[in-house]
């Protein structure tokens, strides 16, 4: 099975567990920091900048549109990016990594593309060709100023290395260290983040953090702040781990988003059904599950990810979803939006 190494946030056990870089859950991981890398022998004051021309590889990359680009003189030479690395059939993070980045790309409106810019590598260029990239960004409703790219295993090998997210003795060479890198390259500075990490802090170290404080220049540009991100004192196990795994694709009344509206959800579904469904989708999936299959074609084909949770932490997301629920006498008209006859 193909699958994706996972950074976990901080409090969250898991059954499987991260296998790598645990402490991608502490609460300082926002600290600006250079790559913890060997930098092949190229220095700052070799080069100017640290970590620029020189360190990093002007190998080819094709877009979905089927452009060629050079990946350091195209992509990274004076940008803010965020880059992640995934492929389109990822039947575990990689799904809702994009989701989750689809969130903080909301958020910056307007600038993605503009002076922030995003790219998302396909490890697996067998399969990935222009034409699935561009359907899967369809599939995620990806806008514009995001590009997908593919390139031979070698090369997004090399990227990877550079970005100090290539796990070398992993066995499967579609399973590999999901992990967020933010930088700038005029700078020199970078960080690696959780992709469970709250889309608004991404989102604002994009805008303002690694752009050396510069504001929007357009007046009607806006961002949210820390200030308007719900504290998390209060969040109870469910709640944290539903915040970090389930709300990229779920709201809870809220309707629909690329999975369904969860509002009621128990009252829907069998409990067993459900906990078996949050800890085990893929083999629901492979065992032809009848539910599990009216879903993935009802959804668009966009799989449920494993997180690695265990049964304890599913009970603790239903009875988060069964608190927040509307009561039945106000209801929620809008989780009927779409898809009204298949709920999760």
């Amino acid at each position: 099975m193909r699958r994706c190494n996972q950074s976990e946030d901080s409090g969250q056990g898991s059954r499987r567990g991260p296998r790598l870089f645990p402490a991608m859950g502490w609460k300082s991981v926002c600290i600006l920091v250079g790559f913890v890398l060997s930098l092949a022998g190229v220095s700052s004051a070799e080069k100017g900048r640290p970590w620029g021309e020189g360190y990093f590889p002007d190998v080819l990359l094709t877009t979905h549109e089927g452009k060629q680009v050079r990946f350091y003189q195209d992509l990274l030479k004076d940008k803010v990016v965020a880059i992640n690395f995934m492929f389109t059939s990822c039947e575990n993070v990689c799904p809702a990594e994009t989701a989750r980045l689809s969130q903080v790309a909301s958020l910056l409106g307007d600038r993605v593309g503009e002076d922030v810019h995003f790219y998302s590598i396909s490890i697996d260029p067998e399969v990935d060709t222009p034409e699935a990239l561009a359907r899967y960004r369809e599939r995620f409703d990806v806008g514009e100023g995001w590009t997908f790219l593919t390139a031979s295993r070698e090369t997004s090998d090399l990227i990877q290395r550079k970005l100090g997210l290539l796990v070398e003795e992993l066995d499967d060479p579609n399973d590999h260290d999901a992990s967020l890198v933010l930088g700038n390259e005029a700078n020199g500075r970078w960080i690696r983040r959780s992709p469970y990490d709250n889309p608004k802090s991404l989102a604002q170290l994009l805008a303002e953090s690694l752009q050396n404080g510069r504001r929007p220049t357009r007046a009607n540009r806006t961002l949210a702040s820390y200030a308007d991100a719900p504290s998390r004192s209060n969040w109870g196990k469910g709640e944290r781990i539903y915040r970090s795994r389930c709300a990229a694709c779920h709201t809870v009344g809220e309707g629909n988003g690329l999975g369904p509206d969860l509002a009621g959800i128990t009252q829907r579904r069998e409990r067993e059904w459900l906990v078996r469904w949050i800890v085990e989708p893929d083999l629901m999936i492979s065992e032809k599950d009848p539910d599990a299959l009216e879903l993935l074609q009802a959804w668009d084909d966009i799989r449920m990810p494993n997180f690695g949770l265990d049964q304890a932490e599913a009970e603790a997301i239903l009875g988060f979803i069964e608190r927040s629920s509307p009561s039945p006498s106000t209801g929620s008209e809008r989780s009927l939006s779409m898809r009204e006859s298949v709920g999760p």
